[in-house]
């Protein structure tokens, strides 16, 4: 078992050229985990975890990552091993967005991305700290807490199966803030931002990228 210590493989963070890669790396750092920027499928080789974070376009980042290689070696490694998608990084797991039409995704997920509803009272992109509610045993805690969360986002997922562990809310549309689905887990929110909930999170991801079996 690959077990957290000083010489614990380190948890892949995917650089595809935008994100806000350092604050994950200092957050994940801060919960005790070694990180390591991958942009290259080779990366991949005696890493713990992944992390795809997101900051940009669905088709930009879709493209990138094909550039070189990695949309790919992500869809290989699915299931193998902890991977962790971050706000538009959960949307590249799934097979579209209509973010940007006939571009597509990684369809690690099942379903589809759309946009957000803007109201009077609620603008997009919707920005800022929301509750979430816990339907289920997960990171964020257990059934019923409603945990704080930093969001910045235009578009939301809206899984084709049962995967949604958190449900967050903007003026009345009701979307997924963390779906999870074996080894595969995405939120919507970001929780590298820092926070109590968002930090307590990523230390149970940590634990679980420690505890899952080596295939090295």
């Amino acid at each position: 078992m690959c077990r957290l210590s000083g010489n614990s493989p380190p948890i892949g963070i995917i650089d595809y050229g935008a994100g806000n890669l350092r604050s994950i790396a200092n957050a994940l750092r801060v919960c005790g985990a070694a990180t390591r920027f991958v942009s290259k499928p080779c990366g991949l080789e005696a890493v713990s975890g992944v992390v795809l974070p997101g900051v940009g376009s669905f088709g930009y980042a879709v493209a990138s990552l094909a550039a070189n290689g990695l949309d790919a070696a992500l869809v290989e490694w699915a299931g193998a091993r902890p991977l962790l998608g971050i706000c538009l990084g959960l949307q590249l797991m799934f097979p579209a967005s209509a973010e940007s039409p006939g571009q597509k995704g990684l369809g690690i997920l099942d379903g589809t991305v759309v946009r957000l509803i803007q109201s009077r009272a609620r603008k997009v992109p919707n920005m800022g700290w929301d509750p979430v509610v816990v339907e289920r045993t997960c990171l964020l805690g257990e059934p019923g807490d409603r945990p704080y969360c930093y969001f910045a986002h235009s578009y939301v997922c809206v899984p084709a199966e049962d995967i949604v562990e958190a449900w967050a809310g903007h003026g009345a549309t009701r979307f997924a803030a963390s779906v999870r689905k074996g080894l595969v887990q995405g939120v919507q929110f970001h929780p590298e931002k820092g926070g109590p909930a968002g930090l307590a999170f990523l230390r149970r991801f940590v634990a679980v990228c420690g505890e899952v079996p080596c295939r090295w």
